[in-house]
């Protein structure tokens, strides 16, 4: 991973002293995790409060990647979006009064943390994007929910409380809801993340988020696994593109016929699968309703 001061840090020592193996593990067995961190500063090349501000103020992050929240609510786009820039006095308006910036999919505006999904990604094998929070006052910049994507939350700068509830989804799907989608339950896990902490939290954990002190700002690292679900998403795009695979099959036809030309379509597609193509696909398209 490039740093801004030239230098390469190893995906290895942002997650120590926890190995890649047991964060391997942790992701197979679905587990969460809080990892205490060695030094407070560890994240220090990766962003900081100030770096993402001016990012902010300036258009380098483009404003249709950030959402604003005022007491954990989403705010309406129109109250902070001038055309396609940023109303930047609303901003740090909300910021002064205890609010959030989610900022989504940063890596491509981003130097270090593009290097670092890309690098996350050619080791995995799976499709890698970072975001980033930063929250004022006490409030988290969400409302309970649990994420679709597996997670790894650095923590940069100040403290953040997690709420991690029992009873996950079980591998939700990410552009589909699943139909077990946690509820409130049980507290598993009540942790305090500090600078330089971080925190495993595989998908499908109900949680909520409490600020400790006068701001938190967090990085957060999203893992999308090639599932079965994904690679037929990835075989159906691909037969769109295909005019005789856009051909209806109406009631009317033959149904022996109909039903053998389907089953030849999907078997000649299915035949021809390679894992190697399949990743990189994952890896290069955005997944449906992101």
């Amino acid at each position: 991973m490039m740093t801004p001061d030239g230098k390469t840090t190893p995906f290895a020592e942002l997650i120590a002293p926890l190995s890649m193996a047991e964060f391997r593990t942790l992701l197979q067995k679905r587990t969460p995790c809080h990892v205490n961190g060695p030094a407070a500063d560890r994240y220090a090349r990766l962003a900081s409060w100030n770096g993402l501000m001016e990012a902010l103020r300036s258009g380098a992050i483009p404003v249709r990647k950030l959402r604003l929240s005022q007491g954990s609510k989403i705010l309406p786009g129109a109250f902070y979006r001038d055309g396609s820039g940023l109303r930047v006095e609303v901003l740090e308006s909300v910021m002064r009064s205890g609010g959030s910036v989610i900022v989504e999919d940063v890596e491509p505006h981003h130097e270090a943390l593009g290097a670092l999904c890309a690098a996350l990604a050619e080791q995995l094998g799976e499709r890698i994007a970072a975001g980033m929070i930063a929250t004022t006052g006490s409030a988290g910049a969400l409302a309970p929910h649990h994420d679709s994507e597996d997670l790894l939350i650095l923590q940069v700068e100040g403290s953040k409380r997690w709420l991690i509830e029992q009873d996950p989804a079980p591998d939700p799907i990410p552009y589909l809801n699943p139909l077990n989608a946690p509820h409130a339950a049980p507290i598993l896990m009540d942790i305090t993340l500090n600078a330089g902490d971080c925190l495993v939290l595989p998908a499908g954990y109900r949680h909520r988020c409490e600020t400790i002190g006068a701001r938190s700002l967090h990085i957060g690292i999203f893992l999308w696994p090639l599932t079965v679900a994904r690679a037929l998403d990835l075989v159906v795009r691909e037969l769109a593109d295909d005019p005789a695979a856009r051909r209806p099959l109406r009631g009317d036809e033959d149904e022996t016929v109909a039903t053998e030309t389907l089953r030849r379509a999907l078997t000649d597609r299915i035949d021809r699968l390679s894992l190697r193509e399949l990743r990189h696909l994952h890896q290069a398209q955005t997944l449906k309703g992101r």
